[in-house]
């Protein structure tokens, strides 16, 4: 006849009981596949060829890019108000601002409207490859 044990007689109490070596083995925790992220984050999907056609444009346009996408997944829409306080977090101006839209908008990856003390609304467009 076998006797059977439970696990918690089975259990070391204290570990200076265990071998040396066994004290040392520690169970591994496993890792996150994504880390934790504290605070704002940009989401995607974000089109590559659009994000590398912005890129390709001098300035300040890639920040604008970037804080055109950002507010494209917070409000789930293809259309924005891009505000100067959001873009004055990824240092850039006003003016800076507005010709960075401008080369955007000549590329072919916005429409742009303008009012005059509003911020300008914004349209994502796809991005076409020019070969």
């Amino acid at each position: 006849m076998t006797k059977s044990y439970k696990t918690s007689e089975l259990a070391l109490s204290d570990r200076s009981a265990m071998p040396d070596k066994a004290r040392q083995l520690r169970p591994v925790k496993a890792k996150a596949a994504v880390p934790l992220i504290n605070g704002r984050f940009l989401k995607g999907p974000i089109p590559l060829n659009w994000l590398t056609a912005a890129a390709k444009l001098p300035g300040k346009t890639l920040e604008v890019s970037c804080a055109i996408w950002f507010l494209v997944a917070v409000n789930k829409s293809q259309c924005v108000k891009l505000s100067n306080k959001l873009l004055k977090e990824f240092g850039v101006d006003r003016y800076a601002k507005n010709r960075a839209l401008q080369r955007l908008e000549e590329r072919g990856l916005i429409t742009l409207v303008q009012k005059t003390g509003c911020s300008p609304e914004i349209s994502v467009l796809e991005c076409i490859d020019d070969g």
